[in-house]
């Protein structure tokens, strides 16, 4: 059954894929555009997490377990709150394969954490993977300037920070599985996208209420918004309508994948799980670059994805 949810996994991050990045040509390209963005379609992951969390109730499937479950699933759901604002962002200044190999970088995080948690040691091969990866890296980084025209340090900081929350998004799935193995998946998916939610609309209520009551701010022109600054309020703050109507089904596959991840981390290593599911959404990421969003494929390309996957490979073959 594993294996069943993990095919539908990879069959949601073709849709991650492909309306992830039309919203985020569409997203305003400052900081309240994302949070507007991530924070309308979390809240709207919460819904379909909320309608089986009463189905589980109903037929008492699964323990709450209250305070630990909300420990986990917070943490979860802030981390995957701040990883969607960072790969919007990316997906903006550079290719959609670049930003889902740093995503799926993220699994060194699991892996790394495993050592400590579950005695799952890392082999001098899986490390020799993990230098691998980031040759690799440098390649699509070489090709997403070469597309983009230029490759900035906030954009490269902005993926590691995607890669350093993406990695705790994973810890955590596989915290509460491997924790609370008869705990209620629904019930820690409604309260991660809840959690996510919340601290995306908490940080807009702020800056609406410290930042805009003032009426001195400048106007900021088109050309000088930027991931971290906050614009005065005005018609650029809107999002457009065909992001909310992509949102509904970017929540749908979001919670799907949450969900089917959190049911397989309990019986599948978080070395294999994360490699599998991140490694084939950069495969995927590729195709539909190309395909669909004309992004080149060009030799850097080639040999960034071959080093990057073989390295993904790698880690699985070479576990412990």
């Amino acid at each position: 059954m594993a294996w069943v949810f993990i095919s539908i996994v990879l069959l949601m991050r073709v849709v991650q894929n492909v309306l992830g990045k039309a919203a985020a040509k569409l997203t305003p390209n400052h900081s309240v555009g994302y949070l507007k963005h991530n924070a309308f379609y979390m809240w709207l992951a919460t819904v379909p997490a909320l309608i089986l969390f009463l189905i589980s109730i109903i037929g008492q499937n699964g323990e709450l377990y209250f305070g630990e479950t909300l420990l986990y699933a917070s943490l979860s759901g802030i981390a995957l709150a701040v990883s969607s604002c960072c790969s919007l962002y990316a997906m903006t200044t550079g290719t959609m394969v670049l930003n889902s190999l740093f995503g799926t970088a993220g699994l060194l995080v699991p892996s790394i954490a495993g050592i400590f948690l579950y005695e799952e040691y890392l082999t001098v091969w899986q490390y020799i993977a993990i230098v691998i990866f980031i040759i690799g890296a440098y390649f699509l980084m070489g090709n997403s300037k070469t597309v983009y025209g230029k490759f900035t340090l906030k954009t490269l900081l902005v993926l590691i920070l995607n890669l350093v929350m993406n990695g705790v998004t994973m810890l955590s799935q596989t915290m509460f599985a491997r924790s609370l193995p008869d705990g209620n998946v629904s019930f820690f998916s409604l309260l991660s996208f809840a959690a996510g939610a919340i601290a995306l609309s908490i940080i807009l209520g702020v800056i609406y209420i410290a930042v805009y009551k003032y009426k001195d701010k400048p106007e900021v022109e088109k050309s000088d918004v930027s991931f971290v600054l906050i614009p005065k309020p005005g018609k650029h703050l809107k999002l457009d309508k065909r992001v909310y109507i992509w949102s509904i089904f970017l929540a749908v596959a979001v919670f799907l994948v949450s969900q089917l991840i959190t049911l397989c981390a309990a019986t599948v290593s978080p070395v294999v799980l994360f490699s599998i599911t991140c490694g084939g959404a950069t495969i995927i990421s590729s195709i539909v670059g190309t395909l669909v969003y004309k992004e080149k494929f060009t030799k850097e390309t080639a040999i960034g994805l071959v080093l990057g996957i073989g390295a993904l490979i790698m880690i699985k073959v070479f576990a412990a």
